[in-house]
């Protein structure tokens, strides 16, 4: 359990562009340079990771978009109108 460790990082305290970018080097650094290194990835495959690594730093931005949308408080800035 990490409930008293101070140097675990909690999700909530992650925006969705950090949360996108720690995932992607997690998969990078622990699936795809493997691979890489036992020449299990071709260029097609390759190809493949660059377009979706592309969507999800894509979808990542949209979804910070969508929490920056948000007052302090936690509502939509049209909330209060």
């Amino acid at each position: 359990m990490y409930l008293n460790d101070p140097n675990h990082l909690q999700v909530q305290d992650l925006n969705a562009i950090e949360a996108n970018e720690l995932a992607m080097a997690f998969i990078n650094d622990e699936l795809i340079e493997p691979m890489e290194r036992n020449n299990l990835l071709d260029n097609d495959a390759l190809s493949l990771l660059n377009v979706v690594g592309g969507a999800l730093k894509s979808i990542a931005q949209k979804a910070y978009a969508y929490e920056k949308m948000f007052d302090k408080d936690g509502k939509m800035p049209h909330y209060y109108n």
